[in-house]
């Protein structure tokens, strides 16, 4: 009876781990310039399947992070949209979403005040996921790892 309980302990806390993994399954942005920067995101909504943006989360420079999207929030973790702002530049691509001037959530991509490009990322937030913003300052600094 002593090896079975040896053999079924970690088999059963295992199956645990899996089960915590894959509720926890997540997309992160971590910002690895000198500059503060402001982030959004947009993917589908999986009510509706109509496109979801979100913003803005503000990250400290050299090595502020935030969690923005769980696995289980979109009905497709492997396509999602980026846009990044900041002193130094903006990173955006050529998915046109809306967006809020203070922190927001807006469902499709329709009528809106004002709308911007983001770019499209391929991530498989199935495990987690961290997207790392990086580059030079306006100023030329940059942060040490």
């Amino acid at each position: 009876m002593h090896s079975t309980r040896h053999i079924v302990g970690p088999a059963a806390l295992f199956l645990v781990m899996g089960f915590l993994t894959d509720a926890q399954a997540a997309w992160r942005i971590c910002n690895r310039t000198a500059e503060n920067k402001l982030v959004a995101i947009a993917y589908v909504n999986p009510r509706g399947g109509r496109f979801l943006s979100e913003g803005w989360w503000e990250l400290r420079p050299c090595g502020g992070c935030a969690t923005v999207l769980q696995a289980s929030t979109t009905s497709d973790p492997d396509n999602v949209f980026l846009r990044v702002e900041g002193p130094g530049g903006v990173i955006e691509g050529s998915s046109i979403f809306c967006v809020g001037k203070t922190p927001f959530t807006t469902f499709g991509k329709g009528r809106c005040a004002d709308k911007r490009a983001f770019e499209h990322k391929q991530i498989n937030i199935r495990g987690n996921f961290t997207t790392n913003i990086r580059g030079r300052s306006a100023s030329g600094r940059v942060c040490i790892d």
